[in-house]
């Protein structure tokens, strides 16, 4: 039966379409670039901070950079949300797509075969 909302609260719920799962998938995989280029970033921070000097405008661009890294991949993140319920799907599972939406319990698809370098 469906509330209000159009959410499916009994039985399962419809499947989502390629397209939609493809959207979400790229969503995912965008925000974990962004993370691993922070990430990287900041490790060549601090190492030049520890070669060169805590003193360097370098290190303390790069650091910042990297913070700005992290924040816009958390933002993509958080904006990944369910196509059924709009649910946000961040907040179900911590840096990766859930299995199914907790809210309309949809299953979500992994792909047959991922293109990318962050196959699983």
């Amino acid at each position: 039966m469906a509330d209000a909302g159009g959410v499916n609260n009994g039985g399962p719920a419809k499947a989502l379409s390629a397209a939609e799962v493809a959207a979400l998938w790229n969503a995912e995989r965008r925000a974990l670039r962004i993370y691993a280029l922070a990430v990287t970033l900041l490790a060549a921070a601090l190492g030049v901070t520890h070669f060169i000097g805590r003193g360097t405008e370098a290190g303390l661009v790069a650091m910042l950079a990297a913070l700005g890294f992290m924040l816009v991949a958390l933002a993509i993140q958080f904006r990944i949300r369910c196509p059924r319920c709009n649910a946000r799907l961040a907040t179900q599972s911590l840096l990766v797509l859930p299995e199914r939406c907790t809210k309309c319990d949809v299953r979500i698809a992994h792909p047959r075969g991922l293109d990318s370098e962050l196959d699983a």
